[in-house]
């Protein structure tokens, strides 16, 4: 019985060590063409405190589609088309600052969106620093007048180690 217990607490020791070490590959993007490239104004919660986050687009040589966020120089984020079209497939976030991208999430599925079930895609909208939810029935991003109701925009996420860095610079 003692040696369950042992065995029992060395496992829960070894399963957050082991989750750690979850890496998602970064894309390589050193020989890709940039094909589009953007600055967004970004705020803290508090609404005083803004900067410009950079977003490039790139086609990768293998013909994938990236994007990459940053905020002075910092990388976070990159959104992954391996298609090479829209809309992206899924994001990989470094939410610790390690240089670790860590956390992946998928871009399109099924989603609710003001309490309606559905296939959507998220992608950037036409108000700077956020993301909205379209519907995969309608590929076409409709504007904000004819979509408002059904389409609510959330602040691109952010990691903290970002923010902190940048109040500090």
């Amino acid at each position: 019985m003692r040696y369950a217990v042992v065995f029992l607490a060395l496992l829960m020791l070894a399963v957050p060590a082991l989750a750690a070490d979850i890496s998602y590959p970064v894309p390589d993007v050193s020989k890709a063409k940039l094909v589009l490239e953007e600055k967004q104004i970004v705020s803290v919660a508090d609404g005083k405190t803004s900067t410009e986050m950079d977003i490039k687009t790139y086609k990768t040589v293998e013909g994938a589609l990236v994007r990459v966020y940053s905020v002075k120089g910092a990388i976070f984020r990159y959104d992954v088309s391996p298609t090479g079209s829209e809309p992206y497939e899924y994001r990989i976030i470094d939410t610790k600052g390690n240089g670790v991208f860590d956390t992946k999430e998928e871009m399109v599925g099924m989603m609710e969106v003001q309490g309606r079930k559905g296939k959507y895609f998220i992608d950037l909208g036409p108000e700077p620093g956020k993301e909205y939810k379209y519907s995969w029935e309608k590929p076409e991003k409709p504007s904000m007048k004819d979509e408002k109701d059904r389409l609510m925009g959330f602040p691109i996420y952010i990691p903290q180690w970002v923010i902190a860095r940048w109040m500090t610079q």
